[in-house]
This record gives structure tokens, C-alpha cells and sequence, in this order.
């Protein structure tokens, strides 16, 4: 947060009466901190359970292989199978690793420690969560803070403030962020920083910036395969305004995944982790997951966003942006993502609200929409504003129901969302609707009769 006001305390340090400046940031640490505070829709029990009991790992003996009470803090097993252990864990070479991506445990491995100074270990089942709550509440303070930071660019301070909160709560990264520390966190923290570090820079890039940028692109892969549809944009944009920064960045990115791929030959027998190959993707539903992503009622990205339709009428500004290059490599990595989330088969992401795996997505277009905003003409510039105003609170409208309702968590239950794509093109049980027990019910009776089936694919009764 220092880093992005640094100007602005410089200001206050200057002026002891520059009350303005005082307030933004008291308003913008308000403005991160509710998603934690108010929101009641917790899901550190799904993929991101455990993520702070590897980085406990790792402080303990600098290894993934986990062992001793971080392998009990998984020992419950999987109930929806006869396996052995955790679905987020597999065995590999005699070591039980964690299954999703180690670079979450990295980001996380400076809250751990400082939690274990005083003595909280992530093993306790309850600090699992409330590490990760913490986690949260750095990543919205840090987010909020560059669509503020993007937006003063162009705007004063109270109406940057107000477009940061919506872009914020206005699309569904506030309930993808809040809901838990998803890898899909860290992979947004990491593209607003390769964004901050080529913002506006002056080229050709320094030293040192190269290499932080090259570090960045290789944390971003590390934290979700997915974000290799950034990095070959910015190789792109670098080849073509800076070749020395582009130099540096390879190579800085490229010594790391050589150590990467050592590692995974050593932990687990192969080029990469199980997670990050690419023989996860299918064209089998490519269709289905296309026209879900887009527009079905749980799971469409205009349905959750519908800022992102505004993307095409401010299209035609693009030549006036400051910098034409990164948007359109920019675009081109929204393009990409988009279309690696197409093939793949568990499109629907799971135990979630609306198209977490898109959340990245929307927030290269939340910056796109800042830097076209900008470099409009006044007359132009003020009815886009209002338009965009008008989309973002619709935007809130419907995502604010998985920041604040568990009903909508619940949703995802009962049948199962990953047991078949109708659940989420049913417009009757819209997931942004399921804000109360009778709607929840309806849905259940609707889509499963009398006898519904669990998570596990059994049969039992509808409790309520």
C-alpha cells in the first residue's frame, strides 16, 4: 500500500493539513477491509484448504513433501472416495505433495512466518482460515489500490476513489477474492504488478526491472499455468518496444523454470507438476464451456461483469491511449486466457461464485476499460463514464449476494455443479438469486426431486 501512495504521503508529510489525501487512504483500507469484516461466505474448506499448511512445510524443513502434522492436518481423506488421502494431495516417488500450485504457499510463506513468531502454526484447523483471512485482506487492500492508483491518472481523488470501489465490488473479483486465498489471488496480484512495473515506463527498462519483471512472469506461472497467456503477451510487447528489457526478463524467467522443471523432476518424476500440463485441456465441451463462460446464468463472465460488453464500444479510443502496444498485448492475453479456460473440462471451477477462473480475465479488463476511459475526449469521456457507472452497478446488484449470502455458496452443493453443465445454464435457479433457504429449496427439489445427490454422488435426503 506505501508503495502505491507513495506520492500522496509525500503530499500529506508536506502539507499537515491535507486532510483530502488523509481521507482517500483511510477510505481505501475501509474499502479493502469489508470483504473480510462483513462478508459471510467462506471457502478455505475447498482448493485453497491447506495452501498456508504447505508454506508451514516449507518453513519447516524447506521441502513440499509434506510430513509429521502438516500430512495429518490432510489425513481425513477424501469422503467421496475409497483414496487414502486428501484429493489435494497425490503420491509421487514415496512423497505425498500438495496437488495444486506450490507458488500460493510461497506468497503466503512471509504471513506464516511472521504468524509462527508468535506462535500460530497453520496445522491448528482454525488458523488455517484465519491466515488465509489475512491473505484476503492484503490482496483486496493491494487490488483496490491499483485501480485507484490507474484511475488517478485521469480522474481526482473522490471520483477515483468511487470507480476503484466499483470496479472492485461491481465485478466478481470481490467474492472471488473474499471467498478464500485462491491461487487465482495470487495470479491477479501478480498480473497488476507486471501491469505497474510497464505502466507508463520509461523504456528502455533498467537493470533491475527487468529482472523483477522476469521474476513476476515466472511467480505468475508458478501461482496458475493459466497466467502463461500473459507472459507471451508481455515477451510481445517487450520485443517490440524494449528488446534489452525483453533480454532480461527471458532470461531471468527462464534461469527460475529451469530450476522449476529440476524440482519437478525431483519431487515429481516429471518435466512439470500434474498440475500445470497441458494434457488437462480437451476440446470434448469446448463448445458447451464457450457458451457457459459467456453467458449462462452461474457460471457467463457478461452475466457476473457486464461492464466487459462496454469493452467493444470503447474499442475505436484505443489509438488515443497512452501506451497502444500493451493494450492490445493486453488483449490479446484477455483472448488467450479466455480461450485456455475454454478446453478446459472442469470449465465450471467448482465450489465457487460465477466463473472464478476467469476472475483474472476481468481484471485485465477492469484495467483496459481504465486506460480507454482516460483517453477518451471530454464529451466522449463523460457519457462512457456514466454508462460504465450504470453496468457496474448492475455488476454489484448481482455480485454482492456472494460476498454476504452462504446460500449461494450452498448452491454449489447439492446436485454437485461439476456433475453436469445444465445445473449452470438453468436460468430458473440463477446462482445470484439463491439468497434465501426457499429459493435454495426450490432449486434442490427442481434439479434433483425428493432425494438429491451430495458431493460424494450419493442419494440422501433433503434436510431442512
Amino acid at each position: 500500500m506505501v508503495l502505491f501512495f507513495r506520492k500522496e504521503l509525500a503530499s500529506c508529510a508536506a502539507s499537515a493539513g491535507c486532510w483530502q489525501h488523509r481521507a482517500i487512504l483511510l477510505v481505501c483500507l475501509l474499502v479493502a477491509t469489508l470483504p473480510v469484516l462483513c462478508g459471510h461466505v467462506r471457502y478455505g474448506g475447498s482448493d485453497a484448504k491447506g495452501v498456508t499448511v504447505v508454506a508451514q512445510q516449507l518453513l519447516a524443513d524447506g521441502t513440499v513433501s509434506l510430513k509429521g502434522k502438516q500430512l495429518s492436518y490432510f489425513a481425513a481423506g477424501d469422503p467421496c472416495s475409497d483414496r487414502r488421502i486428501d484429493r489435494r494431495l497425490i503420491v509421487q516417488n514415496g512423497r505425498t505433495l500438495y496437488y495444486y500450485p506450490i507458488g500460493s504457499a510461497l506468497v503466503a510463506l512471509p504471513f506464516v512466518a511472521v504468524e509462527n513468531l508468535f506462535g500460530v502454526a497453520a496445522t491448528d484447523r482454525k488458523a488455517d482460515w484465519k491466515l488465509q483471512q489475512k491473505l484476503v485482506l492484503a490482496t483486496a487492500a493491494i487490488v483496490v489500490a491499483m485501480f485507484y492508483k490507474l484511475l488517478r491518472g485521469g480522474f481526482g481523488p473522490g471520483t477515483s476513489m468511487a470507480l476503484a470501489t466499483m470496479f472492485f465490488y461491481g465485478t466478481l473479483l470481490a467474492p472471488t477474492i473474499a471467498g478464500a486465498f485462491w491461487s487465482v489471488d495470487c495470479e491477479i496480484l501478480c498480473t497488476g504488478l507486471v501491469i505497474a512495473l510497464v505502466w507508463r515506463g520509461a523504456h528502455p527498462i533498467p537493470r533491475m526491472k527487468g529482472i523483477a519483471l522476469g521474476a513476476l512472469l515466472f511467480l505468475g506461472f508458478l501461482c496458475r499455468p493459466t497466467f502463461a497467456a500473459i507472459v507471451l503477451p508481455m515477451f510481445v510487447y517487450l520485443g517490440i518496444r524494449d528488446r534489452r528489457g525483453l533480454v532480461l526478463s527471458a532470461c531471468a524467467s527462464g534461469l527460475l523454470l529451469m530450476a522449476f522443471i529440476g524440482f519437478s523432476e525431483m519431487n515429481y518424476g516429471s518435466f512439470l507438476p500434474p498440475y500445470y500440463l497441458a494434457s488437462r485441456l480437451s476440446p470434448d465441451h469446448a463448445w458447451s464451456a464457450l457458451i457457459g463462460l459467456l453467458v449462462s446464468p452461474s457460471r457467463g463472465v457478461l452475466v457476473f461483469c457486464p461492464f466487459l460488453i462496454l469493452l467493444v464500444v470503447f474499442v475505436p479510443f484505443v489509438r488515443r491511449v497512452g501506451n497502444p502496444v500493451l493494450m492490445a498485448c493486453l488483449s490479446a492475453a484477455m483472448l488467450l486466457q479466455f480461450a485456455s479456460n475454454v478446453f478446459f473440462p472442469h470449465w465450471t471451477g467448482g465450489v465457487s461464485y460465477g466463473p472464478r477462473i476467469l476472475a483474472n480475465f476481468v481484471f485485465a479488463g477492469c484495467v483496459i476499460s481504465i486506460a480507454l476511459l482516460q483517453a477518451m475526449p471530454v464529451h466522449a469521456a463523460r457519457a462512457a463514464q456514466w454508462c460504465l457507472v450504470g453496468t457496474l452497478l448492475v455488476g454489484m446488484a448481482i455480485n454482492l449476494p456472494g460476498l454476504i449470502s452462504s446460500y449461494t455458496m450452498l448452491w454449489n452443493e447439492f446436485p454437485p455443479v461439476d456433475a453436469g453443465a445444465d445445473i449452470v445454464f438453468d436460468w430458473r435457479f440463477p446462482q445470484f438469486l439463491a439468497v434465501s433457504r426457499r429459493a435454495l429449496q426450490e432449486k434442490y427439489y427442481a434439479q434433483s426431486g425428493d432425494l438429491i445427490v451430495d458431493g460424494c454422488g450419493r442419494k440422501q435426503e433433503l434436510l431442512f
